[in-house]
């Protein structure tokens, strides 16, 4: 299975969805605002990397970049007692504000912070300490090194130097982690795909000096407006970081877990001790709801119903259709990425609100981390950002002019995450409701909004009955992997269980899809529980407004309150059909 995910620059903390710093003892009670804005300037003071990807000029955010310890941060520990308490603190002081008092844009931020506060709080609790895996199959520690160090902004020389301090930090953090992974190990807690770890380190020690990420981190240093002499020197400065401690880092990373392989449970979450209380934890997580896995179950059931008896009529009525299930194959006609989202830019003027700032640059993944599942990723860009956007996609996932490829591409761009992430900047005046990741809305949205884009594809003059069994075949396979993921985590199949629900479904998987889902539970209900509401949602204002309905109020709706958990997001749309009626 191949996915396209969206890097955000603190992607190390894994779980939690922001940092929690708590808050600090003050003389006088903080209004709301004061608060959130506070947490705002602690979240970015207690962490480097996550402040220099989100601001450009953290001064004038309010923020001390003298506060943030350059380097990757604390490596992660076992015992949480001391987030316990710092949660503790912040939550008091948050249920101290009453929220009818507040106005309406701030009742936004303390409903989406509320949501994310009671989950968190979940997730903290003693019994989980331990769970938090870091080298999960899609997002793990290992592949977030090489994203994070090609895609790391130099805005000025003192960035670079910083630069050099953060590449040479890695094996000091990765050894931190690792001790972590250890600990885990030895209380039966570990639960990663190891194989997959191991031959992902394996592509990165092979290529060495010469892999994709020392030249991508060498390649932004060229591009900046320094000296010719400046610039061969810091490049050799960070080369030698690079050899001296990321290579050895990921070396570590791989003799690490080949020593911990025994010790390793390669079945799902339901195998630890609390692990299905924590993956249903996962999954709201994921999913952006309160769902339990028991309704998140039966609204895949349904879905693939759904979707597989759709594709039938298609088939039935539909030559294209027909066509394209029958060869599997549509193609779009396009040469360039660059083509598509022009394309997709112009055709989608009068279906979503217009955003002023849509400049973007493209770069392709390095052969040597090419092999992932990852077709392609967007960047998320700094909240005062003045540079062009950044998508990064993957060359060997197909031909351009595939439309899997047509799909990606408007799934991480137009009118996906770069879009999104447009509107959001634009149109969200909190800056702490920026940095807001519930990955069921920013993920199913983007699914959603490719699935929008495909409709575009008609003016070209490609089979409408085509693009429609594309989607619908899609949608049914995913609804499928969900509810295969929760056989693995829920249930508690093994690798035999598992070949059998999938022969008895038709689906054509084994081992490899196994140890994926086992090794990154709920990756893919961010995607596909998350488009399944965003339908449900466009179905019920469709039907209650019939002719009144339109794209654009539609999209609207959705997005105004930003990031935000499903529950508001059907508020926002319940107001458009009272408004729209």
């Amino acid at each position: 299975m191949k996915h396209s995910k969206q890097i955000v620059a603190f992607i190390l903390a894994l779980v939690l969805v922001f940092s929690i710093s708590g808050c600090k003892a003050e003389e006088k009670t903080p209004t709301f605002d004061e608060f959130i804005r506070q947490e705002f300037v602690d979240s970015m003071e207690a962490d480097y990397s996550t402040m220099h990807f989100y601001l450009e000029q953290p001064e004038k955010m309010g923020v001390d970049p003298s506060k943030a310890q350059v380097g990757w941060g604390t490596p992660p520990v076992l015992d949480r007692s001391e987030d316990r308490a710092a949660f503790e603190e912040e939550l008091k002081l948050f249920e101290s504000f009453d929220r009818e008092s507040l106005t309406k844009e701030q009742q936004v931020t303390y409903n989406v912070y509320k949501y994310l506060l009671d989950l968190n709080g979940k997730l903290l609790d003693e019994k989980f300490d331990g769970y938090t895996q870091y080298f999960s199959s899609n997002s793990g520690l290992q592949f977030s090194l090489t994203t994070n160090l090609t895609s790391w902004p130099l805005r000025n020389e003192q960035d670079v130097k910083d630069f050099i301090t953060v590449v040479k930090d890695t094996k000091n953090y990765v050894d931190g982690v690792l001790e972590y992974t250890r600990q885990q190990a030895d209380k039966g807690l570990l639960s990663v795909d190891v194989q997959s770890v191991i031959d992902f380190c394996d592509d990165i020690l092979e290529t060495g000096m010469e892999g994709s990420t020392l030249e991508g981190m060498c390649d932004t240093v060229d591009a900046m407006q320094l000296g010719d002499t400046a610039k061969e020197d810091y490049k050799k400065q960070l080369s030698q970081a690079y050899e001296e401690s990321v290579l050895p880092a990921y070396q570590a990373i791989r003799d690490t877990l080949e020593e911990l392989f025994d010790k390793n449970n390669s079945e799902g979450m339901a195998k630890l001790p609390y692990g299905k209380e924590y993956y249903e934890l996962l999954m709201q997580s994921a999913t952006g709801t309160d769902m339990t896995v028991e309704e998140v179950r039966s609204m895949m059931e349904d879905a693939a119903d759904e979707h597989f008896a759709n594709l039938l009529v298609l088939y039935s009525e539909s030559q294209g259709a027909r066509d394209y299930v029958d060869t599997g194959a549509l193609d779009t006609g396009f040469t360039s990425y660059e083509e598509i989202l022009d394309y997709i830019e112009q055709a989608m003027t009068e279906d979503f609100p217009a955003v002023s700032d849509m400049e973007y640059v493209i770069f392709d993944l390095g052969e040597d981390v090419s092999d992932t599942g990852v077709a392609a990723y967007f960047v998320n860009p700094a909240l005062d950002s003045t540079a062009p956007k950044q998508m990064r996609v993957n060359p060997n996932h197909g031909d351009i002019a595939d439309i899997e490829v047509y799909n990606t591409v408007a799934h991480e761009g137009f009118p996906g995450h770069m879009y999104q992430f447009a509107y959001l900047y634009e149109n969200i005046t909190t800056p702490l409701m920026k940095l807001i990741n519930i990955g069921g809305y920013t993920e199913g949205y983007a699914v959603y909004a490719s699935y929008q884009a495909s409709k575009y594809l008609e003016e070209k003059g490609i089979d409408a009955g085509a693009l429609e069994a594309q989607k619908e075949y899609e949608t049914y396979l995913y609804a499928l992997v969900v509810q295969l993921d929760i056989g693995i985590h829920y249930d508690g199949w093994s690798l035999e269980t598992f070949n059998q629900k999938c022969d008895e479904i038709g689906l054509m998987a084994g081992e490899e899809l196994y140890n994926q889902l086992q090794g990154d539970p709920c990756v893919f209900e961010n995607y596909y529980v998350g488009y399944e509401q965003f339908r449900a949602l466009r179905e019920k204002a469709e039907d209650a407004l019939g002719e009144k309905f339109t794209d654009i109020g539609f999209h609207e709706a959705i997005l105004r309150n930003g990031i935000a958990p499903f529950s508001m997001v059907e508020k926002s749309v319940d107001e458009y059909i009272a408004n729209a009626g």
